[in-house]
């Protein structure tokens, strides 16, 4: 990231912790954006390579991935951002109520995985204060008053969408694990695949996205994620198991797939859609196979 990008972006973070604080036991550095990216050269975390236009900063190989222990510790504390700014990575005009609509409903997954303490009415009034933070910002502007509000977002490559684009990065990847999982299986249709069947295709198709797009962390393809919000469908009675041991479903849940859109991007709901049925019987004779060994 350009240095002057990851300034700005480290001054955004700080405001949102502290205009927005997650509890009133966190506390955040006093430390000034210049300061912290000093901190961390003195450190040996972070590398500049100093350039004409403007130096770059970056985190190399194995130092990369050990700071994923880090972002793990903090994820929770910009859950609310992260899905606010989300909304917008595919879209340039949302309406408030439909982003705090859409948010309540997927919370109880963010919940599970983050263990966040606000309850659904909590999470939607927590995106309601983000939404006003990132409109004072300059992120976001509001295009009307219809509809509880029609949020805009700037075009193209600006600065705003560049730092709605990172503030969403954090919770990309869980966010798109809800939706794969949803539109697999909605699209192979109820009673078709068993929990065992979708958590493969799941896995195998967050591996191929991050073959495919960009490299993922390791977790963006763990099978026991996917089986953790399979058995919060189960729980939450939007999924069933038939007496054939197939996932069952309603209406309910295909509104969910119609949603989905609001998140996931063009090569990922292509991807999704090339799973064939001749794949799923591939995944279900490897269950099988592997059962049976």
């Amino acid at each position: 990231m350009s240095e002057a990008d990851l300034l700005a972006q480290l001054a955004l973070s700080k405001k949102l912790l502290a205009l927005l604080p997650y509890s009133d036991r966190v506390t955040v550095t006093a430390l000034d954006p210049a300061a912290i990216v000093a901190y961390g050269e003195k450190i040996g975390v972070l590398t500049r390579t100093v350039h004409p236009l403007g130096d770059v900063i970056s985190v190399e190989g194995e130092t990369a991935v050990l700071q994923s222990y880090f972002r793990n510790n903090v994820l929770h504390l910009f859950a609310a951002a992260s899905w606010v700014a989300l909304c917008f990575q595919n879209n340039r005009r949302m309406s408030r109520a439909g982003l705090l609509r859409l948010g309540q409903t997927i919370y109880p997954f963010v919940q599970e995985e983050l263990f966040l303490p606000w309850d659904e009415n909590g999470f939607a009034q927590r995106l309601d204060a983000t939404i006003d933070l990132f409109v004072a910002e300059g992120l976001l502007s509001v295009a009307s008053d219809e509809d509880g509000g029609i949020l805009s977002r700037g075009p193209g490559q600006t600065d705003e969408v560049f730092r709605l684009r990172a503030i969403a990065h954090s919770l990309q990847q869980a966010f798109e694990r809800y939706f794969i999982a949803i539109t697999t299986l909605v699209k192979n249709g109820p009673r078709t695949l068993s929990a065992g069947e979708l958590e493969s295709l799941c896995h195998l198709t967050a591996q191929r996205l991050s073959l495919l797009y960009a490299p993922a962390a390791p977790e963006f393809f763990d099978k026991s994620l996917f089986r953790g919000f399979i058995q919060k469908l189960r729980e939450m009675k939007l999924v069933w198991v038939c007496p054939n041991g197939k996932l069952d479903f309603d209406e309910q849940l295909m509104a969910w797939e119609k949603d989905a859109k609001v998140v996931l991007g063009r090569d990922l709901r292509h991807t999704i859609s090339k799973l064939s049925p001749e794949a799923v019987s591939k995944v279900a004779g490897a269950v099988v196979v592997k059962a049976e060994a």
